[in-house]
């Protein structure tokens, strides 16, 4: 069996157990998304392109160290170039964190120089020298300028996608691809943040399937970031739940676990 040990990310599945010091899963009833899954002698298989979640989360203590694995190969019907994503989801006690609630631009914060409204499709700001228009570009309210962060996660975040940026007479104006969605007065703290990855991947975002069984095993430090990384438990993490992605047909996989294990 092929063997991989990479360093900081995470994974997938469903079912909580033993006090919540682990999680694995197998089942296709273990999973939102698992009506593609089907279960013969512990080996699972997904038929088709599907993304699967686990219903159940384990408390995550971002002090300690946490091991993600799990057992992967391309099974009947897979193709060449075949892929599949296996990570975890970062989450609040209630709430999946999505890349745009942490994935913060440094030396961003700003004000708003006039009132928004959830209609409006033009943010206008006191300072967006340092800001950037774009599809990635999302504003988020409300934030807390003093370095500490402690809006973070923040859920009060527009849409994404910003068409551009222009300074009128000393007021930045920020037009969005969409309707803002969010409603707050003239002098709300404002910063950019970007859209990326709502997944921590264990690995990389594209495992190519192998015919033997290769074991995918990650190790995600104590710390939380700022940012949608792909090595580390994101600002604000309390529970996580595991996650397979099949891009193909024939995906199979086995023993995935999110642990936490010994170290410092």
């Amino acid at each position: 069996m092929k063997r991989m040990i990479l360093t900081g990310t995470m994974l997938l599945t469903a079912a909580l157990l033993s006090g919540g010091e682990f999680i694995t899963a197998s089942a296709p009833g273990d999973f939102i998304g698992g009506g593609k899954a089907s279960i013969s002698n512990g080996e699972t298989t997904v038929n088709g392109r599907a993304v699967l979640y686990s219903k159940r989360k384990l408390d995550i203590d971002t002090k300690k160290r946490y091991r993600l694995s799990g057992e992967f190969k391309a099974g009947a019907g897979s193709r060449n170039g075949d892929y599949f994503r296996f990570g975890v989801y970062p989450a609040t006690n209630n709430s999946q964190i999505q890349a745009v609630c942490i994935n913060i631009v440094p030396g961003t914060d700003t004000e708003l120089a006039a009132d928004c409204n959830a209609a409006d499709t033009v943010i206008k700001l006191k300072d967006a020298s340092k800001w950037k228009s774009g599809p990635l570009c999302v504003a988020a309210f409300d934030t807390d300028p003093s370095g500490r962060l402690s809006d973070l996660p923040n859920f009060n975040v527009s849409k994404t996608g910003a068409k551009s940026l222009v300074n009128k007479n000393g007021i930045w104006e920020l037009t969005l691809k969409h309707p803002c969605g969010k409603n707050f007065p003239a002098g709300t703290t404002v910063r950019e943040h970007r859209a990326g990855w709502s997944v921590i991947y264990a690995g990389t975002p594209r495992q190519l399937l192998t015919p033997e069984w290769a074991k995918i095993e990650v190790i995600i430090e104590p710390g939380e970031v700022p940012s949608a990384s792909i090595r580390n438990w994101w600002k604000g993490t309390a529970k996580a739940g595991l996650v397979v992605e099949s891009a193909g047909n024939g995906l199979m996989f086995r023993n995935l676990k999110l642990e936490a294990v010994p170290g410092k």
